[in-house]
């Protein structure tokens, strides 16, 4: 049961899936029509999920349900991972390397690899104040909140001396 993002609870689970590329136009009018579809559909034990979704700067697609409704459970969840694969599949798209960090670098999106991240704080390129994208939040309220922070508040700290 597909429910506007807006009216979603603020304790709303959030799912975010980082894109390896930047998607084009007609590959997000796709995207909304294949994910509008989903959230519609999308069910726990036969019960319907209140489901939503956000696509976020060309790169960030977030799944959202209404966990006081009906919660999803491990099949329901499988099947939203199912669908992230055969959109990845379809758009040669890797929704699930967790190996890039996505940070800003005035108004644009730049990709950081693991490997790559001591390089970039070492010459300044990230900084303790660089803003992070981080996926790991858990509800709506930190997806508005907290999602992006800098990068001293995040995981990364530890590079920083």
């Amino acid at each position: 049961m597909y429910i506007d993002f807006e009216k979603l609870p603020s304790t709303a689970r959030v799912w975010i899936y980082q894109a390896d590329r930047f998607w084009n136009a007609s590959e997000e009018i796709e995207l909304h029509q294949t994910l509008q579809k989903f959230t519609e559909t999308w069910d726990t034990h036969q019960e319907p999920v209140k489901g939503s979704y956000l696509l976020k700067f060309n790169r960030f697609l977030v799944l959202a349900s209404d966990d006081t409704f009906n919660a999803p459970s491990g099949c329901s969840i499988d099947k939203s991972v199912g669908l992230m694969r055969e959109l990845g599949k379809k758009y040669q798209i890797d929704f699930f390397n967790r190996t890039n960090i996505i940070f800003r670098k005035g108004d644009q999106l730049e990709v950081a690899k693991m490997s790559e991240l001591k390089g970039k704080i070492s010459t300044g390129e990230i900084s303790p104040q660089t803003a992070i994208f981080d996926n790991l939040i858990q509800t709506k309220k930190d997806l508005l909140q907290s999602w992006e922070k800098p990068a001293q508040d995040t995981w990364l700290k530890r590079y920083f001396k």
